[in-house]
């Protein structure tokens, strides 16, 4: 500690020797304009509102990505469900069936099948028992 105290002082000696002044700054005064110490924003409560309000719009403009972001995911998501939902579709399965072997909600899969213009032929049980049962009475 000492060792520095005596290279702190030979320091400010020999800036005074050069012709440095030593000034007095009093406490809240730095020497920046938009000095984002504490001092400074209680002296000015206009400042500090707007970056209060800039900080608002900062955590708005976060929150708006993170939502385009779910918005995009929830998207692709459809996207690829839609294409699963077509092939059961395209393969005479009930959207009941689908839904269920896609482990999702039959109302989900409505919206999915309505999104995406995808029919669903209503089947009877004779149909169901003739292609897995091979035409059996």
């Amino acid at each position: 500690m000492d060792i520095n105290r005596a290279e702190i002082a030979g320091r400010i000696e020999e800036f005074l020797a050069h012709g440095g002044e030593i000034q007095q700054i009093p406490d809240g005064v730095s020497g920046f304009e938009d000095s984002p110490t504490f001092n400074h924003a209680i002296s000015h409560p206009e400042r500090r509102a707007h970056e209060k309000k800039l900080s608002a719009q900062a955590r708005s403009s976060d929150m708006s990505l993170a939502i385009e972001g779910h918005k995009k995911a929830a998207q692709l998501t459809r996207v690829q469900k839609s294409r699963e939902l077509r092939k059961m579709a395209a393969d005479g399965m009930s959207i009941q069936a689908s839904a269920k072997a896609m482990g999702i909600s039959y109302n989900y899969a409505r919206r999915i099948a309505n999104e995406n213009q995808i029919t669903f032929r209503t089947r009877t049980i004779k149909d169901v028992a003739d292609k897995f049962c091979g035409g059996a009475p």
